[in-house]
């Protein structure tokens, strides 16, 4: 499948709930929208090739923030007062319990080079305060990959990704093309990371 079935298909699973979202930052706005998941598509390829390979992964770890910490004055009536305290107070508990039965988590983006005398992950990024999946579609997954690849660049050589070329839909292409001439074993078919 190559990039732009993939954007195609994100697209469709995702469009309708980022447009009609009522909290949602890109509510009605389709060409915002669009160019976003261009640019993501392309990142979130060329993240789970490198970590079909091995290089790279995001490892989900408990985190140990209290509740008062995780939520702060998110449903404090003195700082929200435009809010009925009651709803409040029921939106907090609804949070808890969502808490609670779906885990709070520390998100940390690691990643390794490839060197025979080096075994070892290093971690690039990390993230915490996270309930359940929230993570992911959140725009700080995209931070964690852009920081294991970077890593990865780095250890070989080669330009960053956001660095190798304006053009983004050539990007994933040119990384992945560049990773490779610098000696990093990708693995797949370069043509997966192709608009075309």
């Amino acid at each position: 499948m190559n990039l732009r079935e993939q954007h195609t298909k994100i697209m469709r699973e995702q469009l309708a709930n980022r447009l009609a979202g009522q909290n949602s930052y890109s509510r009605g706005s389709l060409p915002a929208v669009w160019r976003h998941y261009e640019s993501y598509v392309g990142l979130k390829a060329v993240f789970d090739r490198l970590d079909d390979a091995g290089y790279v992964y995001i490892d989900r770890q408990d985190d140990d923030l209290g509740i008062d910490d995780l939520f702060g004055d998110c449903f404090d009536p003195n700082v929200n007062s435009d809010i009925n305290p009651n709803v409040l107070k029921k939106q907090r508990a609804a949070a808890i319990d969502r808490a609670n039965r779906e885990g709070q988590w520390v998100m940390v983006a690691r990643a390794k080079k490839d060197d025979g005398n080096y075994g070892g992950w290093e971690e690039t990024d990390s993230i915490g305060g996270f309930v359940g999946d929230d993570f992911y579609g959140s725009g700080y997954e995209e931070q964690m990959y852009l920081s294991a690849m970077d890593y990865i660049a780095d250890s070989v050589g080669a330009q960053r990704y956001e660095d190798c070329t304006d053009v983004v839909r050539e990007r994933p292409a040119v990384f992945m093309f560049t990773l490779q001439l610098m000696g990093l074993d990708v693995g797949g078919r370069l043509e997966d990371f192709r608009w075309t």
